[in-house]
């Protein structure tokens, strides 16, 4: 089976922190990310981000992918620049 690199995986949070949660105008700061488990070809994940606190306009969010099984495939913590309000 092949395994699917995991940055590669990792890589669905930055879609959705630039265009989905909290959307458009956001900015990436940082992520720390873990690996304890790998991802095969072909098997669907699931994103699950979650606020864990808002400080000023920045926001610190923990991070998981979790596969089809239920199994948590990457974890971490990412900190974003909000949106200013009004963008698009």
């Amino acid at each position: 089976m092949n395994v699917v690199h995991g940055l590669l995986v990792a890589s669905g949070f930055s879609r959705i922190l630039g265009t989905v949660f909290p959307g458009a105008g956001t900015i990436y700061l940082n992520q720390s990310l873990q690996f304890p488990r790998p991802v095969y070809m072909d098997t669907e994940v699931e994103y699950v981000l979650r606020v864990v606190s808002i400080i000023g306009g920045r926001a610190i969010l923990s991070t998981t992918v979790l596969t089809s099984d239920g199994e948590t495939a990457v974890t971490g913590e990412a900190e974003v620049q909000l949106p200013k309000t009004g963008s698009q």
